[in-house]
């Protein structure tokens, strides 16, 4: 699985890959000057893991998970479809030294703790849903973000805002204010909708977009998916930790 996430809200994006093995492992590359070059910044180790919630014991099927494994093919007899069953009935029994392989299938990146930050959540063919906090660093908890949630109408092509495009028109402000300001705009599109998360992961209805200390938002464009066009002026705007979050500014048509 990848995507594309501000994981510092920095305003640049990273590309987030989610290892398929070992299962809640990532590999996490940053834009250098050229866009065309990205540096690898965590490898598919131990390493990569992004501040794991969960109890790591809890990862991968427990002894008892795999008995329930006996119990259902014994009693179920849909489980027989199931490879995995047979595969950890056989380990738990002894049959078997090894147990099945959990590989990771799906990801989704939300924010949990509404703290700002992009958190991750990660799911696997064997195993357990694992929460992943994103602590961010010293510098980064100073930094801005500003949120939407999109609200389509009907003038929208659909209530969800799906086919959306968001633009985000901004100028960077040097905060020793010695240099000239400088255009930085940002992109997002709201591609799908799930009213809930299934095994291949699922998203946050949450638009979001980081500033650093030095960007400032200057107006928000959505381009609708049936051609209508929504403008927001932000020149007024201003950053409110507390509401930031929990309180997007609301985008209709």
């Amino acid at each position: 699985a990848v995507r594309l996430v501000d994981i510092d809200n920095d305003g640049r994006q990273e590309l987030l890959i989610m290892c398929k093995e070992p299962a809640g492992m990532f590999l996490l590359y940053t834009r250098g000057a050229d866009k065309e070059v990205w540096h690898l910044e965590s490898p598919c180790s131990k390493d990569g893991a992004l501040g794991d919630l969960t109890n790591t014991s809890l990862h991968y099927p427990t002894m008892d998970d795999f008995g329930h494994m006996c119990s259902c093919l014994a009693n179920h007899p849909s489980c027989e479809h199931w490879g995995a069953a047979a595969e950890g009935c056989a380990f738990y029994k002894g049959e078997s030294s090894k147990p099945p392989k959990t590989i990771g299938t799906g990801i989704t990146t939300i924010d949990m703790n509404n703290d700002g930050f992009v958190d991750l959540v990660t799911t696997a063919t064997l195993g357990y849903t694992r929460f992943f906090h994103n602590i961010p660093g010293l510098a980064a908890r100073r930094y801005r973000f500003i949120t939407f949630k999109l609200v389509g109408g009907p003038k929208a092509g659909n209530v969800y805002g799906i086919g959306a495009q968001v633009l985000l028109f901004g100028e960077r402000r040097p905060t020793n204010g010695g240099a000239p300001h400088e255009a930085h705009h940002q992109f997002r599109e709201k591609s799908s909708h799930q009213h809930a998360s299934d095994k291949h992961g699922g998203m946050d209805e949450r638009i979001m977009f980081g500033l650093g200390l030095d960007i400032h938002p200057l107006k928000v464009t959505v381009r609708w998916s049936n051609g209508h066009v929504t403008n927001k002026d932000l020149s007024n705007w201003y950053f409110d930790p507390d509401k930031a979050v929990v309180k997007p500014i609301i985008l209709g048509e």
